[in-house]
């Protein structure tokens, strides 16, 4: 039985080339695959970028724009999430 590359749970193949179980994993996977594309990039590129670029929780790397959402419960998973990409939580 092949494994999940995110989870590590057994499935079953629906086709030769799967790597994930679900849907789910497969995005959460290529979510990973970016982040670490991107800070390679960050890293090998730092006078492109300039070494005193930070994010915050204000910044639109941390996937929060500078306009507040108007549904409260949306809002708080969007800094939620933010603060999991910043690895604060």
């Amino acid at each position: 039985m092949p494994t999940c590359k995110w989870c590590g749970k057994e499935y079953t193949k629906k086709y030769n080339a799967q790597q994930y179980c679900s849907e789910h994993c497969k995005n959460e996977g290529y979510l990973d695959k970016t982040r670490i594309r991107v800070r390679k990039y960050r890293r090998t590129h730092k006078e492109v970028l300039g070494e005193k670029q930070k994010y915050g929780l204000g910044s639109w790397g941390a996937r929060l724009g500078p306009h507040p959402c108007n549904d409260f419960e949306e809002e708080r998973l969007m800094v939620d999430s933010a603060l999991k990409t910043l690895k604060l939580r």
